[in-house]
């Protein structure tokens, strides 16, 4: 169980409940379990915190995945794929690109394995 508070006996968060938990809590309780709304109630309990949208958190896994699987010419492939735009897929192989070059101290005119 999670560590008591202060001037909370550690008996009394034993006998707690979801249905005790304030609306917010009872949100986080149904994803991450009691136990896990109540730790993150003592960690951060008092405090507005801002969780992104997943698809914002998962930008750059994406970006590594169409990376990957960018074979030279797919762009249209990879947009449809990862539900983008053709000009973003060029953008990201673009990005990939600069960055490789930077790394291995190349100039735009040396051909890339990207």
């Amino acid at each position: 169980m999670i560590e008591p508070t202060q001037g909370m006996a550690g008996e009394m968060l034993n006998d707690v409940t979801i249905e005790d938990l304030a609306p917010t809590l009872q949100m986080l309780a149904g994803i991450v379990g009691l136990e896990g709304a109540l730790r993150i109630s003592a960690e951060y309990g008092g405090i507005n915190i801002y969780i992104p949208k997943l698809e914002n958190s998962l930008v750059k896994p994406r970006e590594r995945a169409i990376v990957r699987a960018f074979t030279g010419e797919n762009y249209q492939d990879l947009a449809k794929k990862f539900k983008v735009s053709d000009r973003y897929v060029r953008a990201v192989v673009e990005k990939a690109r600069k960055a490789i070059r930077k790394a291995i101290g190349a100039t735009v005119n040396d051909r890339l394995p990207l």
